[in-house]
């Protein structure tokens, strides 16, 4: 432990020194030579913790040489592969993967959201390069299910739109049967009534009943009800 209350950590190496004079050749001294082995073990250390993040990420994570050669690949890349029927990470990589890798390492710049598409699921691939070591670094993901996701959210804002039309739509349509209706049961309801207007108002008043029952189920719609239609005993 340094004076400054720092642990530090030495290797040693130790030599016994003999003297053949002495009787029984026993070791009168011994040679040790240490040294500060501190800022290595720190760097291995932080060498582990780094490693650790590729090997254990849950996601497919590869590294490229510079002439576009695989040289790692994590357990979740085989997953990966093994999940699209192939036995290597290498036959599920999108084409021309050599020229990303040695254009990424000649503009510096990363290369993202390459996409294939391997039995109906869609593999997303981004490139990220380390110049300064002549690698890329590249991460996978299966985007099947969160676009999948997406479009059903997509899919749900549009049948609110529609549903939130049909809601106005019902209520508007209304006002005007409300009006239709009312005065087709005013005609019904008249004296003396000749029998061929009676008929006709009768029929106007059916039509009305015929389009509340549809706005009723354009409300309905609108407020994500399941329209279930039953015989029912109200007694």
């Amino acid at each position: 432990r340094h004076q400054n209350r720092a642990w530090l950590t030495f290797e040693v190496a130790a030599n016994f020194v003999f003297d053949e004079h002495q009787p029984g050749g026993q070791s009168q001294r011994a040679l040790l030579i240490c040294r500060d082995t501190s800022d290595r073990k720190r760097a291995e250390r932080e060498i582990r913790k780094l490693a650790a993040f590729p090997r254990f990420n849950p996601n497919p994570v590869l590294e490229f040489a510079a002439d576009g050669t695989l040289t790692y690949f994590n357990d979740a890349a085989l997953n990966m592969a093994r999940s699209l029927r192939r036995n290597h990470p290498q036959s599920i990589l999108p084409l021309n993967v050599a020229n990303t890798v040695k254009m990424c390492l000649a503009t510096g710049q990363a290369k993202l959201h390459l996409e294939t598409n391997i039995y109906g699921r869609l593999i997303t691939w981004s490139f990220f390069p380390v110049v300064a070591n002549q690698v890329v670094h590249c991460y996978a993901e299966d985007a099947t299910e969160r676009l999948n996701l997406e479009a059903d959210l997509r899919q749900a804002q549009k049948m609110e739109s529609v549903g939130q039309l049909a809601a106005g739509v019902a209520h508007d349509f209304n006002n005007l049967l409300t009006i239709i209706r009312g005065h087709a049961g005013l005609l019904t309801d008249a004296p003396a009534l000749p029998t061929a207007l009676a008929d006709s108002a009768r029929q106007i008043t059916f039509a009305a009943e015929r389009a509340a029952n549809l706005t009723r189920q354009l409300l309905m719609f609108s407020r994500k009800q399941v329209m279930q239609p039953q015989l029912l005993n109200l007694n």
